[in-house]
């Protein structure tokens, strides 16, 4: 994978936790990661990357064992851990659950614009925007991994139907410019790790 390397705001995070995590791993915690794991998720690059054949089943892997992984981290928790701000500043647990689905069905909808167009305008939003939302801080998050899992389920299978031309396809983020397939699936098939460390670090602080 050929790349320049620029320090820049996580697409699906805000400036101020991706600030907070620049120049670190999105996840230290997780072992036998694979080879092109080694960006913090806060990292874009300066052009278009391209995964190999094994770094993409890498990739996809990750997506396929994500839900799993998060429910993992809180499925035992009780409505107080879950709702309950305990940094400043920093979403609940149960906003960080919320927002995964968010978040993914965003790049999934990116991801079907790219395939169906040429080189689509990939709109923003606002993760803190929508984290506010009452739907976003309530306790029951078992509709969210419920989602979660459904979409993780499609968007794999998605993937594994493509092509290395539909790899390459583009579309145009507002904020960082032209980016492939590949950049979609490298950025989001480490985004549900990243947020296990954010609710780890957020229930440590309750302790």
């Amino acid at each position: 994978m050929h790349r320049r390397r620029v320090c820049r705001e996580c697409g699906s995070r805000t400036a101020r936790r991706a600030q907070s995590h620049i120049g670190a791993p999105c996840n230290d915690a997780v072992a036998n990661r694979p080879s092109w794991y080694d960006a913090p998720c806060t990292e874009f690059y300066e052009g278009v990357i391209v995964l190999t054949i094994a770094e993409r089943q890498e990739a996809i892997q990750l997506l396929r064992v994500a839900t799993d992984e998060i429910a993992a981290e809180v499925v035992h928790l009780s409505a107080e851990q879950l709702i309950t701000p305990y940094l400043a500043n920093e979403w609940t647990v149960a906003q960080n659950v919320h927002h995964l689905p968010d978040a993914h069905s965003y790049a999934i909808n990116n991801l079907r614009l790219v395939l169906s167009e040429d080189k689509p305008t990939w709109k923003p939003y606002s993760p803190d925007g929508f984290a506010q939302i009452a739907d976003a801080r309530d306790a029951d998050i078992s509709v969210a991994l419920d989602l979660m899992r459904a979409m993780h389920i499609r968007w794999v299978r998605m993937l594994e139907s493509l092509s290395d031309a539909d790899f390459a396809r583009t579309g145009i983020s507002v904020s960082y410019g032209e980016r492939s397939i590949d950049d979609l699936l490298r950025i989001y098939s480490r985004h549900a790790r990243s947020h296990v460390e954010q609710i780890r670090q957020t229930l440590a602080a309750a302790k």
